[in-house]
């Protein structure tokens, strides 16, 4: 009996989940144009524990013969029960009435089906009465190929490559150049002694037989004199006058002095009042002062002076060149990057 029982309660609960399905379909316009589109909308009122199944369509799938589904998309709406929507965009590009078959919809694995449906494809009315009037269709043109539009890209691209070619020129020529040699000068520094008897030597031998001679002759002698203290004694004589001199060569070495003091006496009346000496005169005043050079001079230790590194007038030039080569270089690749970038800008607004 209990077994009975069972098996009549489990048909009700049945029979109750089987009636609360429904199953609906909507188009929202039965008519439409050729490329339009409507929606085709499924309901399914069930229980919200239900598993419902729609039919899949891919994109540009067709619904039937002539009518392609576009997209589809699914809506739940939970009130007391659920309400699942899955609406099918459809679209048709022949001109006919189509019949739209019913969709099985499988709820807790049973199948229910919508109603068929019709669908009036229409197209779009062509006035005839006036088709003299209308325009022609217009034939697809031929863009013709211009040379002028071409000159500007094509001249930037030749440039860029004569830019090219004058660069490994200008890179070849860099590195073909000899190397840049440093050369080392080794000069002998004259002693005190030694610039003022050549200085001397040289003075022997000028002509002095007029006052003005004369003058120039006894000018240059104290000149010289005047060096030699200077260099030798670190005296600055050639800013003091003859008695000054005297006086601080006193100080220093009083035996030494006397025939240098006659020298610069005499040879400041020749220079200032005209004073006019004979030649006897002029050789003993010379040999005055090559004898206090001689009694005066350093040992004749040789002094050597090392020169820093120099370069020669050419390896200077070559300097000069290699650097100008290098920034006509560094111009010339940002001149190639310019022009290919403008070339080619030009290039694609002429091809799109």
């Amino acid at each position: 009996m209990k077994r009975y029982i069972s098996v009549i309660l489990f048909a009700w609960i049945a029979c109750t989940m089987f009636a609360q399905v429904k199953v609906e379909s909507e188009l929202d316009s039965t008519k439409m144009r050729i490329g339009e589109q409507v929606k085709l909308k499924v309901h399914v009122s069930t229980d919200p524990q239900a598993k419902v199944v729609f039919p899949s369509y891919k994109p540009d799938q067709q619904l039937t013969k002539g009518v392609e589904v576009v997209e589809t998309t699914r809506d739940t709406i939970l009130d007391e029960g659920r309400t699942i929507t899955c609406s099918y965009t459809l679209t048709s590009f022949d001109e006919a009435t189509y019949t739209l078959p019913a969709l099985p919809i499988v709820v807790n694995g049973k199948t229910y089906q919508t109603r068929p449906m019709k669908l009036k494809v229409e197209t779009v009315a062509v006035d005839t009465t006036n088709a003299d009037a209308m325009d022609p269709a217009y034939d697809v043109e031929d863009n013709p190929f211009l040379w002028t539009e071409w000159v500007v890209p094509v001249s930037f691209f030749l440039l860029s490559g004569l830019l090219c070619f004058l660069i490994y020129l200008m890179f070849k020529r860099l590195k073909s150049k000899k190397p840049i040699r440093f050369q080392r000068r080794i000069i002998k520094k004259l002693l005190p002694h030694e610039k003022a008897l050549q200085a001397i030597d040289a003075l022997s031998a000028s002509s002095h037989t007029t006052a003005e001679e004369q003058k120039a002759y006894y000018t240059e002698l104290t000149d010289v004199l005047r060096q030699y203290l200077d260099e030798r004694f670190g005296i600055n004589a050639m800013e003091m006058t003859s008695s000054e001199i005297i006086g601080h060569l006193q100080q220093e070495d009083p035996g030494k002095i006397d025939e240098l003091k006659e020298v610069f006496q005499t040879a400041d009346l020749v220079k200032f009042a005209k004073y006019f000496t004979h030649d006897n005169e002029s050789d003993f005043y010379l040999s005055s002062v090559v004898h206090f050079i001689e009694e005066t001079k350093q040992a004749d230790t040789e002094q050597v002076v090392e020169v820093k590194e120099e370069l020669s007038d050419d390896d200077k030039q070559l300097i000069r060149t290699r650097r100008m080569l290098k920034a006509l270089i560094a111009l010339a690749v940002v001149a190639i990057v310019a022009l290919l970038v403008v070339a080619g800008m030009r290039i694609y607004e002429l091809t799109i």
